[in-house]
């Protein structure tokens, strides 16, 4: 199962039937909820494998102190052993929804919309190193980040990122601690806020874009791509704090 290939045809299939029966003005990140869960549910829906909509990031929630809203991600696929717990999955304060355990997730995904006042170049890359955390805790997760939108936000999108990010299919790194990162305003941006500066990030992050529908073309001229975050042999680190910025 090529669960990439899946997610990007499926969801471009979805935009595409729903703007031909004019429904594009509902189209945004929000959008994106529906179809990926039923997408996710398909392929692993079951008694021992639970789709999950914001959950708490594993990592990230657990560095969290006080009071707030932990960090979450926008999907996952969660396994549990159902046979003898009283509540089912589906329940919000059955196990598998408390546990925040990074090694019982199959998948973990998260999502933006090319245009969205939330797709920003900063934002797309601590997705990433959102990914690369949940990597480094389970190696064998399946972590994308998935991008649709219209033809036109995204050759915005491709051209701000292009120091960074490939929109081709194939496997790259973005490195953080070069002399050509730390001179990009994008990582200078990120690495700046303060609740960063003291926090471990590896220095490089290897990315495979193994399956993209970008060149694909539609009546609707809407965009899907998605990238695999994947498991480096040695993990070394940095603090933005010593970075410089």
């Amino acid at each position: 199962m090529n669960e990439i290939k899946r997610l990007t045809q499926g969801m471009s299939a979805a935009l595409l039937y729903d703007f031909c029966c004019m429904k594009g003005n509902l189209f945004g990140e929000s959008y994106l909820t529906t179809s990926m869960g039923e997408i996710l549910q398909s392929l692993h829906g079951g008694k021992s494998a639970q789709v999950i909509a914001g959950y708490q990031h594993p990592t990230l929630s657990k560095l969290m102190k006080g009071r707030g809203r932990r960090p979450e991600l926008d999907f996952v696929v969660s396994t549990y052993d159902d046979s003898s717990a009283n509540q089912r999955a589906r329940s919000a304060k059955s196990p598998v929804q408390t546990s925040r355990n990074a090694s019982l997730l199959l998948t973990a995904i998260e999502t933006k919309w090319a245009g969205s006042s939330h797709c920003t170049p900063e934002n797309i890359l601590w997705d990433i190193l959102r990914l690369e955390m949940l990597v480094f805790e389970n190696p064998t997760i399946n972590a994308i980040l998935l991008i649709a939108g219209h033809e036109k936000k995204f050759k915005v999108l491709e051209k701000s990122l292009a120091e960074f990010l490939k929109f081709d299919t194939g496997q790259f790194k973005i490195e953080f601690i070069s002399s050509k990162s730390k001179k990009n305003p994008t990582f200078k941006k990120l690495f700046s806020e303060k609740s960063l500066v003291s926090m471990d990030f590896p220095e490089h992050v290897q990315v495979s874009a193994e399956s993209s529908l970008y060149k694909q073309k539609n009546s609707s001229k809407m965009k899907v791509i998605a990238w695999s975050i994947k498991n480096t042999d040695v993990r070394k680190t940095f603090q933005p704090k010593d970075w410089n910025v």
